[in-house]
């Protein structure tokens, strides 16, 4: 999602990209929170009945593509109601263009 902001809002034609990729399952697991790391989408299922079923905090990270975009999102400055929605397809099945 770093990624994404960085391109829509700092100069994309920079395509320079800065981001930190911590293992967030090892930092709650020094607070004593159990976590999961998910990385395919069959075990997200599983891991939210999981979360669901712990008494207490519990997380997750779900680890997407690095190029994959985060719908919705919020806009620097600006409230919830300001939310970036996903955007229309290019093609649509109606049109096919």
């Amino acid at each position: 999602m770093v990624r994404q902001w960085q391109d829509i809002f700092l100069r994309p034609a920079l395509r320079r990209h800065a981001a930190a990729q911590p293992n967030f399952v090892k930092i709650a697991d020094a607070y004593d929170i159990p976590a999961v790391a998910v990385s395919r989408k069959e075990d997200v299922e599983a891991a939210i009945r999981r979360a669901r079923a712990h008494r207490g905090p519990f997380l997750i990270e779900f680890k997407v593509e690095p190029f994959a975009n985060v719908f919705p999102h919020g806009r620097p400055g600006k409230s919830n109601a300001d939310m970036i929605r996903r955007p229309l397809p290019a093609v649509t099945e109606e049109t096919g263009k």
